[in-house]
């Protein structure tokens, strides 16, 4: 059975199909009433949030988008190099073994920078990914408003700061970025507390 690889996000869909974005390239996706029946769909490298639209859509925001060629064999040989030192590595060194592969993760994006969305129609259909003309890095939130606009969030600004042992007070929240856009009026309110699609008030 298919399953969810350190999950980052879900979302509930019409259906009431619960979709849960992977670490890899993945996105699951399974009744809320019958998990044996998961199913997983590719997107983009590094899924994080997931939002549903009033149309059953499901829109994924990558982390690391859709990597060329360059980036793909760096990932792979990060993705090697830390699967042999583990094999070698103490109790305590496997600890900050997750730490560092964030930070690796955040070097990785800094060198090549990227993002993207995905957008999964009900049947499962894939469609090609948007990156808004490269202008989007990193995204790790997404979100629907009332008229099915999709929002997102680019999301790094300190991250060396959130891995240090000991960080500065003043400046560890500001480990995955630093504050939240607004646009008063801009965006239709959503009906809440939110379980599912958007809907207008």
């Amino acid at each position: 059975m298919p399953v969810a690889s350190d999950p980052g996000h879900l979302a509930i869909d019409q259906q009431d199909r619960i979709w849960v974005s992977n670490s890899d390239n993945t996105v699951t996706r399974f009744p809320v009433s019958d998990p044996g029946k998961a199913e997983r769909i590719k997107v983009g490298y590094v899924p994080r949030g997931v939002a549903i639209d009033s149309l059953g859509n499901a829109w994924v925001a990558n982390a690391l988008g859709h990597p060329g060629t360059a980036e793909m064999l760096k990932l792979v040989e990060a993705a090697i190099k830390s699967k042999v030192e583990g094999l070698f590595e103490s109790a305590a060194a496997k600890a900050d073994a997750a730490p560092q592969a964030w930070i690796d993760l955040y070097n990785l994006a800094a060198k090549y920078p990227g993002g993207s969305v995905s957008m999964v129609r009900p049947d499962g259909t894939v469609l090609p990914p948007f990156d808004g003309g490269k202008s989007i890095n990193g995204p790790w939130g997404i979100a629907i408003d009332g008229n099915d606009n999709v929002w997102v969030a680019n999301n790094w600004d300190l991250p060396d700061e959130g891995f240090k042992k000991v960080p500065d007070p003043a400046l560890s929240i500001r480990f995955g970025g630093n504050g939240v856009v607004v646009f008063f009026g801009l965006a239709k309110p959503i009906k809440t507390p939110l379980i599912g699609p958007p809907q207008a008030p």
